[in-house]
Parts: C-alpha cells; structure tokens; sequence
C-alpha cells in the first residue's frame, strides 16, 4: 500500500483552515453571492479531515481499505457544511479571487476543499448513489472554471492549481466511471442519468490549451523576464497531461453509455464519434495529427473478459506497452531502466476504462504487453 498523492500544481506551504486571513475572506467581497467567497466559507468548515488530506497509506484503487473507509465515513458525517456551501457556489458564475499575487494562501484552502470534496464523491459512489456523485463532483470542476476566470496578468499560479485539482477530478472520476450505473428512468435517483454524463462529457472537453492559458497571464511559451523558456515548457506540459486527463475521463464515460446502450464495449473511435462522444482531443505527445486513442484488449482481464482502454503517447520513447499487473486510473512514472527487457517497457499512458482488481499480491515489478 502506498499513499496515492495526485499532483496539485504550485503548492509549496499548508495553511490552517480558519484563523485572521479565514475571517478576512467573510468580508473581501461585497456580493453574498460570489463563487469564490462561498468556495473558501466551505473549505473553513471542513472539520473532519478526508483520507486525501491526511498522511495514511491506501492503494489507487478500490477498495482503499479500513482507514479509507473510516476516515472517509468521519469526513462525510462532519463535513455538510462543507458539500452545501460548495453546491451553492456552483449557481454563481462571477467569483472575486484576491488580487495580489504574493497572497495566495487561499489556494490552499482550495485545495483542502478538492481534497474533501473529491473524497465525498468516492465515498458516494462506494455507496451506491453514483447521482450523487457526479453532483458533488460538477460542484468542484465549477471551482476549476472559477479559479481560471480572469486571472490577473502574470498569476499563472491560479491557473496551475486549477490544473492540478482538474488532475485530481479526472482521477477521480475514471475510477467511479469504471463502474458508473447508468439510467434512463426518471425516477431512480441512484444512478447516473444517460443525459447527465452526456453533458459531463462535453464539459470535461471544454478545454483552454496550454499555449492560451499562458496568454490569459500575460505570458509566452517561449519565456519572459518572469519565466525562463524551460519553465514555460515544463508547465505547459503540465497542463497538457492534466487536460489528457480530462479527455480521458469524457472518453471513458462515452464507452459506459456505449455499452449501457449496446451491451458491449465499442471496438475502435469510429463507434465513439460524434454519438457518444463529440470529438476526440488531439494527443499533444503525437505529431500534431494523432489523436488520443482507445484500444480494446480481447480477453485482457483477469476474468478473461474484453479490456477497453484510453491512451496517449506521453513518455512513449519505445512504443506503446499496457500493463498487466494492475489497472491504472492515473499518471504513472516508474524507473524500469534496471529490470528486464519484456518489464521495463512502458512506453505510454493508459488508462483503465473497465474496473478490475488484480488477485492475490500485486508484484512491484510490473508486466508490460505491446500495443499492436
């Protein structure tokens, strides 16, 4: 078991919930009303630490395990509050962040507030209310929206936390997605209605790119006196990965409501494209050309059933090669310069569609197959 940290871009201090500058936040903008102002009254009332804000040890997958369980039960009896005040600011589309770029402690509470509430919507999901769910979860992929409305020339800070919470939400939503219930009926109030993950989708592909989200700041990918052209480099990659991540997140909820609709998994795009899902992104670790892609695996689970995947080319120096050891729902980056040949073949980023559970101890050494 390993403790699953989903990068949050430019964090670099913690700050205690509460305290002057939380009071402060009561009476920095005049509208009651203002997206921000609600989102940071929710992150002061979370009592209750959720498993992602706390320094326990669980895997990337369910089930997380007993302190998973009871951290994540604590937090969502105490922290009510914290869900209705950031419902409430998903109804405000105008949010008043602090000015001064020096002052960031309130994207700390941002990320506390992504913490919780990405935990409350696993935690409804494992409980059967997936509905519920991806409510909680529209509520918080507001706040990204939010935190990149207008931001002040040279504040890509803002914009690079927005980035890392959307990482977060896409993690979490492939691992609910994996084993989404969908509905048509109008009257069940558990599972996720067809038209909601429709709409989900195509705001999970609402996307800036990296090169007009460094020009809402002012700045170039080429650098500036603020930033060298390495740094514009390595945070434009960021921000690729965490909007493949979103892409993947659409792209995984298009194959459920294929399967839903025609009881089993699409076999390549085509079957994809435009019914299920409007377009697919363009894959910025290709050639320009190359889109992200999507493979089915005959007989690549466990049980022996098919394996859908979603995929890119990122760290793809050696071709394409899946893993077999374990699924994946997130970014992955493992050394295998020292291990053998057939091992050390991981050349891309794939991601799990389908929810499975290897059996028995998962050995550290993961098996790779090629793509073909």
């Amino acid at each position: 078991m390993y403790r699953r940290r989903l990068f949050i871009a430019a964090f670099v201090a913690c700050v205690t919930i509460g305290g002057s500058w939380a009071v402060a936040v009561e009476t920095a903008t005049t509208a009651p009303t203002d997206a921000a102002t609600l989102y940071l009254r929710a992150a002061q009332w979370i009592t209750a630490i959720s498993p992602a804000g706390s320094n326990i040890g669980y895997g990337s997958y369910p089930p997380f395990g007993a302190e998973w369980d009871r951290m994540a039960q604590a937090a969502w009896d105490s922290n009510g509050a914290v869900r209705r005040f950031a419902h409430q600011a998903r109804f405000s589309d105008q949010a008043t962040w602090p000015a001064n770029n020096k002052k960031t402690p309130y994207l700390n509470l941002c990320r506390a507030l992504a913490n919780d509430l990405g935990d409350a919507a696993m935690y409804e999901h494992l409980h059967g209310n997936d509905a519920g769910a991806i409510e909680t979860m529209e509520d918080l992929l507001h706040l990204t929206a939010m935190l990149r409305q207008n931001p002040h020339k040279g504040q890509l800070i803002r914009l690079l936390v927005a980035g890392g919470i959307d990482a977060l939400i896409a993690n979490r939503l492939l691992i609910i997605d994996s084993k989404v219930r969908l509905t048509t009926d109008a009257g069940d109030t558990n599972d996720l209605q067809v038209s909601v993950a429709r709409k989900l989708i195509d705001e999970l592909l609402d996307q800036q790119t990296p090169k007009e989200q460094f020009a809402q700041v002012g700045l170039s990918a080429n650098g500036s006196p603020l930033m060298s052209a390495s740094s514009s480099k390595s945070w434009m990659e960021t921000m690729a990965r965490e909007n493949a991540e979103r892409s993947f997140a659409a792209m995984s909820l298009a194959c459920h409501i294929f399967q839903f609709e025609n009881h089993r998994w699409p076999e390549h795009l085509d079957e994809l494209v435009p019914n299920y899902l409007p377009h697919v992104s363009v894959d910025p670790w290709g050639n320009g050309e190359q889109i992200l892609g999507y493979a089915l695996i005959k007989g690549g689970l466990p049980d022996g059933s098919d394996r859908p995947l979603v995929y890119s080319r990122c760290q793809s120096q050696d071709g394409l090669f899946y893993r077999t050891d374990e699924p994946e729902y997130g970014f992955y980056n493992r050394d295998g310069s020292k291990l053998p040949a057939p091992q050390r073949k991981h050349g891309g980023q794939f991601r799990d569609v389908a929810e499975w559970a290897p059996g028995g101890i998962v050995d550290a050494i993961s098996t790779t197959r090629p793509l073909n």
